[in-house]
């Protein structure tokens, strides 16, 4: 098996790093750099904006309603084809196990249908069989 090309791992690093919750760990902790910037209006409210410095990711802007505190919305991207503005937004938050949890997203990339994803049920640690874990084998085909 091949590595993947450099652009195509460039655009992995750049999602995981902006995995919603692993990225707000890093904020909490002081390991990412951001500012808080302007609010904007959404639907005639207010939302606080926090500009986040990702080093592979590049700029990424995270906006939560002022009232809970939750994350409504994060906007990343240059504009270009390569790189195309994406706006996440994360609504019908649920209480879980304490944790607040987006059950409806929806994601709008520059240039491309918007993807709607819904969780219909939301489990924390749980048991996982160690065999999924497992390498698969290596096939005859080259």
């Amino acid at each position: 098996a091949e590595d993947a090309p450099p652009p195509v791992t460039a655009i992995l690093r750049a999602g995981v790093q902006r995995d919603t919750i692993a990225l707000l760990l890093a904020l909490a902790d002081k390991r990412v750099q951001s500012r808080r910037v302007e609010s904007v209006m959404q639907n005639g409210a207010s939302l606080d904006a926090l500009e986040v410095d990702l080093t592979t990711a590049g700029k990424l802007l995270m906006f939560f309603d002022p009232a809970t505190g939750l994350l409504t919305r994060q906007r990343y991207g240059g504009g270009t084809i390569e790189d195309p503005v994406t706006d996440e937004s994360f609504t019908d938050y649920r209480r879980v196990e304490g944790l607040q949890v987006a059950h409806q997203m929806l994601v709008k990339r520059q240039g491309q249908f918007p993807i709607r994803r819904t969780v219909r049920t939301f489990e924390m640690n749980v048991p996982i069989d160690a065999s999924f874990f497992a390498k698969p084998a290596k096939s005859g085909v080259q």
